[in-house]
């Protein structure tokens, strides 16, 4: 049995919130109200990306993967050891709610190929 976990960037619970039981302190499981917010990680400089959904992000670390993938079989000398360090991940958002939109200001689905819903 794992245990519960945070829902909010803050630490606080938002079932726990809503239910008049903020001393919880993490969503019971099967609980949590809070929808994730979804980003790639690539490793390195601005290392995380938002993304507006999971299928998203997933798309986007697909796309990022071939185009590295085919680069470095275009270039072996340029690739790095390990190559893992050029691989993006989905990965819950790290940071707070408004970090999130702010950076989703700045998400282009068409230079991501991405033509999914949110």
């Amino acid at each position: 049995m794992s245990a519960p976990t945070e829902c909010r960037a803050d630490g606080r619970c938002q079932y726990a919130i809503d239910h008049g039981a903020e001393g919880l302190g993490c969503c019971p499981r099967g609980k949590c109200s809070m929808p994730a917010l979804w980003c790639i990680y690539i490793p390195g400089p601005c290392e995380v990306h938002a993304a507006p959904s999971k299928a998203a992000a997933e798309h986007m670390a697909a796309r990022h993967n071939e185009a590295m993938t085919r680069y470095f079989e275009r270039y072996p000398e340029r690739a790095p050891e390990p190559l893992a360090w050029t691989r993006a991940e989905v990965r819950e958002w790290p940071h707070d709610e408004e970090a999130h939109a702010d950076a989703l200001a700045e998400f282009d689905a068409a230079a991501w190929g991405w033509k999914g819903d949110a």
